[in-house]
């Protein structure tokens, strides 16, 4: 069955309105019913298009809701929370790096995406910072037919205080990244701003070298990002912070290739996803363990 759906805004509630749609024979005989409809309410509360007429509505309106209200009815919409303005701190510049990672902000949601697999534990980490630290709700689903989960705020305030916090709305590629001023301006957000990173998009691996017939492991990290304007600003900021990435225009990744670097990394910015923490202690066994 096919319907006309209407959406009736009073103030700063939305109505919706279902209507079975009529056939085309219908249609003139409603359409004068409508007419003389509208003309009857615009006698009985004044023009719509007036502001007597909106006020007036709104007004009585309300009295309708308060009615049903105290008759123990349900009313047919939501009343959106009020969003405090999110304060600048370290796990607020920790989470605009999640979403430098794998985030989305569009003008409604602002999602997170994550191996279902993986990632388990760390959305769950996400999910408890996101309503803890913002005051909003975040929604855990799982994709059906994907090794892949979503986070999603489903709020108009949220997107736009992060995209007041130096994100992005669309496409990251497309409007392109760069790392906020004040990320950049203070060494705790800095290093906050990349544990979020690496820990959505980046990688630990170990990595095998022969010298003079001897083999040596190693541990090594990357971030990968197919804007090559960003990945210069990573490398730019790793190297503020006193590590030692590799990094040149023809990559699509950023490295921390040295194992002073990467031990340095996990003892100093440290990480929230017990994927990279428990690889990177699993590689630092194997490395003992070989000599």
């Amino acid at each position: 069955m096919n319907f006309i759906i209407y959406c009736l805004v009073v103030q700063d509630f939305s109505v919706i309105i279902m209507f079975e749609m009529t056939t085309k024979r219908d249609s003139k005989y409603f359409s004068k019913i409508g007419q003389k409809g509208g003309f009857a309410r615009i006698k009985k509360f004044g023009n719509p298009g007036t502001r007597e007429g909106r006020s007036k509505g709104g007004r009585n309106a309300m009295r309708k809701i308060r009615e049903i209200q105290k008759s123990g009815g349900a009313v047919g919409f939501v009343v959106a929370k009020k969003l405090e303005p999110i304060r600048k701190s370290v796990l607020t510049a920790e989470f605009v790096g999640v979403l430098f990672g794998d985030g989305h902000v569009g003008r409604y949601q602002t999602s997170i995406t994550l191996d279902s697999k993986t990632d388990r534990e760390y959305a769950e980490y996400l999910k408890n910072v996101i309503e803890k630290q913002f005051g909003v709700t975040a929604k855990l689903s799982f994709r059906k037919n994907a090794r892949a989960l979503d986070l999603t705020i489903s709020s108009i305030a949220f997107s736009k205080q992060m995209v007041r916090l130096g994100m992005v709305e669309g496409s990251k590629l497309q409007e392109g990244l760069l790392i906020p001023e004040w990320i950049l301006d203070s060494r705790h957000y800095s290093e906050a701003f990349l544990r979020g990173l690496f820990d959505t998009d980046g990688c630990v691996y170990s990595e095998i070298k022969k010298i003079k017939g001897k083999e040596y492991r190693y541990t090594g990290m990357a971030f990968a990002s197919a804007s090559p304007v960003f990945l210069g600003e990573v490398a730019t900021l790793l190297k503020k912070l006193g590590f030692l990435p590799t990094y040149t225009e023809r990559q699509k990744s950023v490295y921390l290739r040295r194992q002073s670097s990467v031990d340095a990394y996990f003892s100093m910015v440290t990480s929230h996803n017990p994927k990279h923490s428990v690889r990177y202690k699993k590689f630092l066994m194997e490395k003992c363990e070989s000599g």
